[in-house]
Protein backbone atom coordinates (compact mmCIF):
# COMPACT_ATOMS: atom_id res chain seq x y z
CA UNK A 1 0.00 0.00 0.00
CA UNK A 2 1.22 3.49 -0.81
CA UNK A 3 0.21 6.92 0.41
CA UNK A 4 -1.59 7.51 -2.89
CA UNK A 5 -3.89 4.58 -2.07
CA UNK A 6 -5.27 6.68 0.80
CA UNK A 7 -6.36 9.67 -1.28
CA UNK A 8 -10.07 8.82 -1.09
CA UNK A 9 -10.04 8.22 2.68
CA UNK A 10 -11.46 10.48 5.39
CA UNK A 11 -8.53 11.74 7.45
CA UNK A 12 -8.51 12.56 11.14
CA UNK A 13 -5.68 15.04 11.60
CA UNK A 14 -3.91 17.07 14.22
CA UNK A 15 -4.73 20.77 14.32
CA UNK A 16 -3.64 22.42 11.06
CA UNK A 17 -1.19 24.63 12.99
CA UNK A 18 0.66 21.60 14.36
CA UNK A 19 4.02 21.15 12.58
CA UNK A 20 3.40 17.44 12.04
CA UNK A 21 -0.02 18.15 10.50
CA UNK A 22 1.64 20.59 8.10
CA UNK A 23 4.20 17.90 7.24
CA UNK A 24 1.43 15.34 6.52
CA UNK A 25 -0.32 17.83 4.22
CA UNK A 26 2.95 18.43 2.36
CA UNK A 27 3.63 14.70 1.99
CA UNK A 28 0.14 14.11 0.63
CA UNK A 29 0.52 17.01 -1.81
CA UNK A 30 3.83 15.54 -2.98
CA UNK A 31 1.99 12.24 -3.56
CA UNK A 32 -0.45 14.09 -5.81
CA UNK A 33 -3.50 14.69 -3.65
CA UNK A 34 -4.93 16.99 -1.01
CA UNK A 35 -6.09 15.09 2.05
CA UNK A 36 -9.73 15.35 3.07
CA UNK A 37 -9.78 16.09 6.79
CA UNK A 38 -13.08 15.41 8.56
CA UNK A 39 -11.72 16.21 12.03
CA UNK A 40 -8.83 18.17 13.52
CA UNK A 41 -7.78 17.28 17.05
CA UNK A 42 -5.19 18.42 19.55
CA UNK A 43 -3.99 15.01 20.72
CA UNK A 44 -2.86 11.95 18.83
CA UNK A 45 -4.57 9.70 21.37
CA UNK A 46 -7.96 11.18 20.43
CA UNK A 47 -7.27 10.42 16.77
CA UNK A 48 -6.26 6.83 17.59
CA UNK A 49 -9.51 6.32 19.51
CA UNK A 50 -11.53 7.74 16.61
CA UNK A 51 -9.77 5.42 14.15
CA UNK A 52 -10.60 2.48 16.44
CA UNK A 53 -14.26 3.52 16.20
CA UNK A 54 -14.07 3.47 12.39
CA UNK A 55 -14.42 7.22 11.94
CA UNK A 56 -11.52 7.61 9.51
CA UNK A 57 -7.79 7.17 9.21
CA UNK A 58 -4.82 9.14 10.52
CA UNK A 59 -1.08 9.41 10.05
CA UNK A 60 0.91 9.88 13.24
CA UNK A 61 4.53 9.73 14.29
CA UNK A 62 5.69 6.41 15.68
Amino acid sequence: MTLTDLKAEKFLTLNHQNPFAVFVQQVCAAAGFELYSVFEGEKGRTLVNMVALGMGITLLME
